[in-house]
């Protein structure tokens, strides 16, 4: 293919003087390729955007990894039609010419065509995949996503070899670009609750109720507490959830911060009943809801009333712009009616 010849992104430094007057094509269109455009823009003579399919902007699908506003310069430059430019299409083969230019053969997306494009540079942008070259042939895990990552369980477990967890951003293959997983702000919350898998099988027991509840009015304090306290399930929206499930002697078991993917597989929770409270982008179902509702979709709490794990009914919170819900009388919606009035 010739990839041999393009510039690694993380090759780049801060001195852009090669790049004068020249013609550039970046493979990519993530938060990489665009900083590395926009860091372009004063220096070269045109640049190219290349990927097989459209970008995303993180504001629309609340991604942190897709396309952020501060790396949007260069599309003012595209949209202008200041000569530079962004394509979907695959590159066939990159090849050196006699003059040290870099002929692209490239089939462009909307319609099969193909064109060979003249360039100074190719800059590689396209991702990475994570290493595995330094495990033995008898612990390789196996891999997902293109193997750019380990194939996990519901516990990040190698989905091949028992007793190999990971954590950090090798865990993305159970939420992949679904929340806020391969960030900080969601490795930090995984591992903590990574490190409680972790204790649990080596002392051979079950996840640990956080709180015993005896009434509804005291699981609305607990929801409402955790409504304005809990970073787990803010940070890791949807795929992070607080339960509160009904035991067999009628009182309530609280548990904080537990991954979706848990709640699905484990079989404490199985024929859940109960009460689950998350945080989502989703508007309610409800038209007349919707409504009351944003449609920018801001991020807001949703309480789910389960019964035999099916999902019966649910409410939504009004969403707070400044993000800290404190005065639940004016943004309860209704939430406190529906804890403490009806049976499952």
């Amino acid at each position: 293919m010739g990839i041999e010849h393009a510039i690694p992104y993380s090759s780049m430094s801060n001195d852009t003087s090669r790049f004068k007057n020249k013609r550039i094509l970046i493979i990519g269109k993530g938060n990489s390729a665009f900083e590395t455009a926009d860091s372009l823009l004063e220096t070269s003579s045109n640049i190219h955007l290349i990927s097989p399919d459209d970008f995303t902007f993180a504001w629309v699908s609340h991604y942190p990894g897709h396309l952020r506003s501060i790396n949007q310069s260069f599309l003012d430059t595209f949209f202008l039609k200041q000569q530079n430019a962004i394509l979907n299409g695959t590159i066939e083969s990159i090849q050196k010419s006699e003059s040290g230019q870099y002929l692209v053969d490239i089939t462009f997306s909307e319609d099969g065509e193909q064109e060979l494009n003249t360039y100074d540079y190719v800059i590689n942008c396209s991702g990475f995949k994570c290493d595995f070259s330094h495990y033995s042939a008898d612990i390789q895990p196996e891999l997902c996503l293109g193997g750019m990552f380990p194939k996990l369980n519901h516990l990040w477990e190698s989905a091949n070899i028992t007793d190999l967890f990971f954590c950090g951003s090798n865990m993305q293959c159970n939420d992949y670009k679904d929340s806020s997983t391969p960030f900080i702000h969601g490795i930090r919350h995984n591992a903590e609750f990574l490190s409680k898998i972790i204790i649990n099988k080596l002392y051979n027991s079950t996840i640990a109720i956080d709180e015993k509840l005896q009434s509804r009015d005291e699981i609305y304090d607990v929801l409402s507490d955790r409504i304005k306290r809990a970073t787990p399930i803010w940070f890791l929206f949807g795929n992070v959830y607080d339960l509160i499930k009904v035991n067999e002697s009628g009182g309530y078991d609280f548990f904080g911060s537990i991954p979706k993917l848990v709640f699905k597989n484990d079989t404490i929770f199985e024929h859940f009943t109960g009460y689950i409270l998350e945080f989502s982008y989703r508007l309610p179902k409800d038209n007349d809801e919707k409504l009351k509702f944003s449609q920018h979709g801001f991020l807001h709490p949703i309480i789910c009333k389960y019964k035999e794990s099916q999902l019966i009914d649910e409410i939504h919170m009004l969403e707070d712009i400044y993000g800290d819900w404190e005065d639940l009388n004016k943004l309860d919606n209704g939430i406190k009616r529906f804890i403490l009035s009806g049976k499952f």
